[in-house]
């Protein structure tokens, strides 16, 4: 059998990065990125991101504004601040229906999901 070759100090490097990951992930909650979290509630969070912004930007903001919430949170995203709501509601069902259609997206914390919002034509 043939003996891969493994520096003395890989090892110790490797447990040296996921342990300074793990620390810097750790404590309060963390921005999410690109996005602006313009309100906050117990169960909603109201975020505002860039229009070029990709689903997989949408949900990494998402898990970040609802970092604190034990799963109990919803994230809504818009990409144009002006059709978001400028406070959140304390549950989803008080959301303004235009504000709602104006959505590109909701992250669900409880089953770490992305709901794509688009619309439809009639």
């Amino acid at each position: 059998m043939k003996q891969i070759y493994r520096p003395p100090g890989l090892r110790l490097y490797i447990l040296a990065c996921v342990t300074a990951s793990l620390i810097g992930s750790a404590g309060a909650r963390a921005e999410p990125g690109p996005c602006e979290v313009r309100s906050h509630s117990q169960k909603v969070a109201i975020l505002v991101c860039p229009p070029a912004l990709d689903a997989n930007g949408w949900r990494d903001a998402g898990r970040k504004a609802c970092a604190d919430s034990n799963g109990v949170c919803n994230a809504w995203i818009w990409n144009d601040g002006d059709l978001a709501p400028t406070t959140a509601p304390a549950t989803d069902g008080q959301l303004d229906r235009d504000a709602v259609r104006n959505a590109v997206a909701v992250w669900v914390d409880d089953s770490q999901r992305l709901v794509r919002i688009t619309k439809v034509e009639k």
